[in-house]
């Protein structure tokens, strides 16, 4: 696990104040709390491997693996979703004159390169091959997630702050169905990330429930992605869970259709607990409390709910917890 220790020396871009309690000089007192920052991501570096979940959410894979840096005894700890394709990708890959190790068939490309510890991660997914006609309501969609369930959860009464970052940039997107069949109520390509808020308290009636929280980077639909706050549905295996995603323009700057790199450095601590009290109000999470909830995953991608192809460059992912150490 990734950790720095400093006094008061976090990112510039954090926005947190920390306020000092007692009697005394308060610059003094200042100095003198420490906060520990560490990433909650094992494996940040995909060192260890990703593993392939399949195409089928009820009927999920195991043992079969793609080891893009070499192959390593330690437990994988990342998973490549690939829910609705007919194309499941294979451990066999290929290595470009730049470096990068791809793994590609008709469907989808992952892509991932390495240069000076940094991974950059290329995601594109080719709808052209996945749908014969377009997409009508109710029938499933492509997906293509990096995903990882966190080996120790993050609880949200226990951290001074959550810092996601993360650097992206369009590669294409092309709409490759007719005009007139395309529907912004049905159609799209969506590429954003999910975090996981659960009750993890063994002692709550709630134990296990959770939201979905989220924020957009691309929607092939808006140049500026608005927020979206609704119950998980629109497919057989839907969760039924509370999602809540902030707008593209709480996350980042400008828009990924100019096809510039983007950068998301934002502390969501106060987000997760405005998505609680939102779902606690539409009626959700009605057996958990706030002190319950955890950071339990993370899931970032594409889904093509329209034929579409399109493609985009990660790199510098993270989410790091601060701590009070004293």
């Amino acid at each position: 696990m990734n950790r720095k220790l400093s006094f008061l020396t976090m990112p510039a871009w954090v926005g947190l104040i920390v306020q000092s309690c007692g009697s005394g000089n308060a610059t003094t007192a200042q100095e003198r709390v420490v906060h520990d920052t560490l990433s909650i991501f094992d494996d940040p570096g995909f060192r260890n491997g990703l593993a392939l979940s399949g195409t089928n959410t009820s009927d999920q894979q195991s043992g079969k693996y793609l080891f893009p840096f070499g192959e390593h005894p330690q437990s994988v700890r990342w998973r490549i979703a690939e829910w609705g394709s007919r194309y499941p990708l294979s451990s066999e890959k290929t290595v470009l004159p730049g470096g990068e190790i791809v793994y590609e068939n008709r469907g989808k490309t992952l892509g991932l390169s390495k240069k000076d510890d940094v991974v950059s991660v290329r995601m594109e997914v080719m709808a052209e091959h996945e749908y014969d006609k377009p997409r009508e309501e109710g029938t499933y969609w492509p997906h293509l997630l990096l995903e990882q369930a966190f080996q120790t959860p993050t609880r949200l009464s226990e951290i001074e702050a959550l810092l996601v970052q993360l650097d992206a940039k369009l590669l294409f997107s092309e709409l490759n169905m007719p005009e007139s069949a395309f529907n912004k109520d049905l159609h799209s390509a969506q590429f954003q990330v999910f975090i996981t808020l659960q009750d993890g308290n063994p002692e709550s009636p709630g134990q296990g429930d959770f939201l979905w929280f989220g924020f957009p980077l691309y929607d092939y639909r808006y140049r500026d992605v608005p927020a979206y706050m609704a119950e998980d549905i629109g497919k057989d295996d839907a969760s039924g869970k509370y999602i809540y995603m902030l707008s593209s323009t709480e996350v980042i700057d400008r828009s990924m259709h100019d096809k510039q790199w983007v950068s998301v450095r934002r502390n969501i601590l106060d987000d997760l607990t405005a998505s609680f009290k939102k779902a606690q109000e539409k009626g959700y999470l009605k057996n958990s409390s706030l002190a319950d909830m955890y950071v339990t995953s993370l899931n970032i991608g594409w889904e093509n709910t329209a034929t579409i192809n399109s493609g985009v460059l990660f790199r510098n992912l993270d989410i790091q917890k601060v701590v009070k150490v004293y």
